[in-house]
């Protein structure tokens, strides 16, 4: 019988987002964004689009389609 260890690793870009569960559960269980959450979130993150969709709870493809949705640049 060989012992084998798991190790349990969580990537860095994940952790960031710990603290911020209640935030994103509260914003993914409303249907319509607003502009302000989408901007306040992309400063949030720095411009950072894929960062910003997983905070908001949407998909980056949708975050795209909702920024030139509302001509957010």
């Amino acid at each position: 019988m060989t012992d084998r260890k798991y190790f349990q690793t969580k990537s860095i870009s994940s952790s960031m987002f710990e603290h911020s569960n209640e935030m994103t559960n509260q914003l993914s269980k409303r249907k319509n964004l607003t502009q302000v959450d989408i901007i306040e979130a992309l400063e949030k993150f720095d411009g950072h689009r894929e960062n910003t969709a997983k905070y908001l709870g949407i998909s980056r493809r949708t975050l795209q389609y909702k920024l030139k949705e509302m001509d957010i640049k």
